[in-house]
């Protein structure tokens, strides 16, 4: 789409993936979504350079923020069609990404400044389908929460381990790791 200048229609692919969350969860954000692709060969740089990532500021975990930049993000995007210009947002948001996933973890791009995510967030709350951990069988061992690119894997009180149905992206990386196969895509209870 880039290549053709027609990267508005990734807008089209992107309401598709917030209609199918509503039934579905975050699908788009595991498997469409460019920064999902992105981000593995930063992460695998980075690990190959032995180059640590600065965790998410605790200023930047805000709900106003996440929402506050969903606003600007639309309210750009209006001020710039009433205006008649055009601007590439989707690659300014990717080259944006990037920058950040290349010095912070990706959690904070995926979980808190991006507005795709955000909205993706709110529309995949009454999902009938989510990631659950059998809490009978697993062992509690925390391969999941590791590999969880948005950190959205809590620890129970009694050291069992629970997925967040709305910030889960649906990559399965939790379901590939775990050790005692606990882990599936199922319908809500």
């Amino acid at each position: 789409m880039l290549y053709i200048n027609k990267l508005q229609l990734w807008i089209v692919v992107f309401i598709i993936g917030a209609v199918a969350s509503i039934g579905l969860g975050r699908f788009y954000c595991g498997w469409i979504c460019p920064m999902g692709s992105l981000s593995r060969p930063i992460i695998w740089l980075k690990d190959k350079l032995s180059l640590g990532d600065m965790g998410v500021p605790d200023i930047l975990r805000s709900k106003k923020l996440r929402y506050s930049i969903v606003l600007i993000f639309f309210g750009t995007m209006i001020v710039l069609r009433i205006l008649g210009m055009e601007l590439p947002v989707l690659l300014i948001i990717t080259v944006i990404g990037v920058a950040f996933m290349t010095v912070f973890d990706e959690e904070l791009f995926h979980k808190y400044l991006c507005p795709y995510g955000t909205i993706l967030s709110v529309t995949s709350k009454p999902s009938r389908y989510v990631m659950r951990v059998d809490t009978e069988e697993c062992i509690g061992c925390g391969r999941c929460q590791s590999v969880c690119p948005t950190d959205t894997i809590d620890t129970l009180d009694s050291g069992k381990r629970q997925i967040i149905d709305g910030e889960c992206l649906k990559c399965f990386k939790c379901q590939d790791v775990c050790p005692a196969d606990c882990i599936g895509y199922s319908k809500k209870e």
